[in-house]
């Protein structure tokens, strides 16, 4: 009999399904202090978005098999500290699908219609409605940002209600915004052309402050936003800013900083509500009987529908796929920022040594899931089927041929622009390196700060990106410098001591001849 902790609020009947054959211990306000010295006997933890699930707790969990979040998210776990102890985590998204599309509607149709002002008006015993006057939905354009699970839902109820869907999503591709009645389009278009915007997207790197003063002042002054993703999605600030100008005509938001709440409620033009959007009595039902039953079936040997971090192998196979995995994933993170249009294909070649380690789709998994996650709520387990379902394919290679390297890889993402590729290797069998970007042949380690021009060959060019380096203050740590023909397009690989900020890569950009420049840190 295993024992689990229930660390948030569950509907009873999860409790009486995880009870049957397991001791429940149901403590759904602990605090922090609670958990850290409950969980060292446990061998599951189920939570929602309250309780933080960090390293600490993980360590702490010497029995510990299983985290589960009742709901969609996993911020509030540290999924990659889970990962490396060996502990399943597993999450229920499916059911609060219908719930927050649903939502999206009701805080689009409160705006339009001015609900609760009028609510507010008829307590207050005031009869008068010249004030109210709203604004009707049908046959306006919906602009759909991210086209996941829930905005693809978004987009099929919009058709009910006499909506032209259009859809900005870099992975997906035209005919899989087709499928469920939408126009895909870039997100500056969608962002001109819609009458009402919804944000469907996880936080990443990439969609944090997605919505920000340039993007707002894109969307016309009769325009409503709607969020029900992530607060962070969406520049608080720049929002403000936009309410107070009257550039746009009004919010939906169902999730927003915790501060500027007070803010955004002085405006009659914004309807806020508590992060309720996948809180419906079918929904929450739905999600905990689904996470309850997952607990069960992990707890005793079977598949889990919703896995969130890497399936299981044996250790010393994943000792071996980690310095893959680790290198696969600097890999993605370089490539990611070349490409232009949405991706129709996705391969991965696996040279030398690389071509003989077993479970190679963990490889094409990492790769796929690397460039899905920026925009996409995918994981290890599922991104081969996102990718599928958005109309990608897929495939992997061993090569037979010789290779400069002892193992490398190679990825290459094909779309409908161009083919981008980008090849790595392990070099004394665990140091990474990328050994060739876009074409170029260069050698340098993935790892810091790291500039990337592309430039015409031409003398003086390392000269006049090193003076601009150097005024800002920005000490070169080494440089990597290839071109494919003599007075062709060549390009630099520089890795300093500190970040390159924004305004010194725009003002790198403007150099005559150079034609791109990208500063990331790995």
């Amino acid at each position: 009999m295993a024992k689990i902790l229930i660390c948030d609020p569950l509907q009873r009947k999860a409790l009486d399904i995880m009870g049957k054959r397991h001791q429940v211990i149901d403590m759904p306000r602990i605090t922090r202090d609670e958990l850290l010295e409950q969980v060292g006997d446990v061998d599951a933890l189920v939570v929602r978005a309250r309780t933080s699930v960090d390293s600490e707790v993980i360590s702490k969990g010497k029995n510990l098999k299983v985290i589960a979040r009742a709901g969609v998210g996993t911020d509030n776990i540290d999924v990659d500290a889970a990962t490396q102890r060996g502990v399943l985590v597993a999450n229920s998204p499916d059911p609060s699908i219908n719930a927050v599309a649903e939502h999206t509607f009701t805080l689009l149709l409160g705006v339009c219609r001015h609900v609760v002002r009028a609510h507010e008006t008829l307590k207050a015993g005031e009869l008068g409605k010249g004030d109210l006057v709203g604004t009707e939905i049908g046959g306006k354009t919906l602009g759909i940002v991210g086209l996941g699970r829930i905005g693809t839902r978004v987009a099929m109820i919009a058709k009910g209600f006499g909506l032209n869907a259009i859809a900005a999503d870099p992975y997906a591709s035209p005919a899989y915004a087709e499928k469920y009645g939408a126009e895909l389009v870039t997100l500056d278009e969608l962002l001109a052309r819609s009458d009402f915007i919804t944000l469907h997207v996880p936080l990443t790197g990439s969609t944090r402050h997605l919505i920000g003063k340039e993007q707002l002042a894109l969307m016309k002054p009769t325009a409503i936003l709607i969020n029900t993703a992530r607060s962070e999605v969406l520049d608080s600030d720049a929002l403000l800013e936009a309410l107070k100008a009257k550039r746009i005509l009004g919010a939906g938001l169902d999730v927003f900083e915790e501060g500027r709440a007070a803010e955004l409620a002085r405006y009659s033009n914004v309807l806020m509500t508590p992060h309720i959007g996948a809180s419906t009595k079918e929904a929450q039902s739905q999600i905990a009987e689904l996470i309850a039953t997952e607990v069960v079936d992990a707890l005793e040997g079977r598949p889990t529908r919703n896995p969130v971090n890497m399936p299981y192998v044996d250790r010393k196979t994943l000792e071996i796929l980690q310095p893959y995995l680790h290198l696969t994933g600097k890999m993605v993170r370089v490539i990611s920022r070349f490409i232009v249009g949405n991706p129709g294909l996705i391969s991965v070649s696996l040279l030398g040594e690389a071509g003989d380690i077993e479970h190679p789709d963990f490889l094409l998994r990492n790769v796929v899931l690397g460039i899905l996650s920026p925009f996409h709520e995918v994981n290890i387990v599922n991104a081969m089927a996102a990718a599928e379902r958005m109309g990608m394919k897929t495939e992997i290679s061993r090569g037979t041929g010789r290779d400069s390297y002892l193992s490398s890889i190679e990825i290459g993402v094909r779309t409908p622009e161009d083919f981008h590729a980008i090849k790595g290797a392990l070099v004394d069998s665990d140091k990474p390196r990328i050994v060739g970007l876009l074409g170029y042949e260069l050698e340098f380690v993935p790892e810091g700060h790291i500039l990337i021009t592309q430039h015409m060959d031409v003398p003086g060019m390392v000269g006049m990106v090193g003076t601009k380096l150097g005024s800002a203050g920005v000490n070169i740590a080494t440089m990597q410098l290839a071109r494919k023909k003599i007075g062709g397009q060549a390009m630099m690989i520089i890795q300093t001591d500190k970040e390159v900020r924004g305004d010194l890569v725009q003002d790198i950009g403007k150099i005559k001849g150079v034609s791109r420049v990208e500063a990331l840190s790995l």
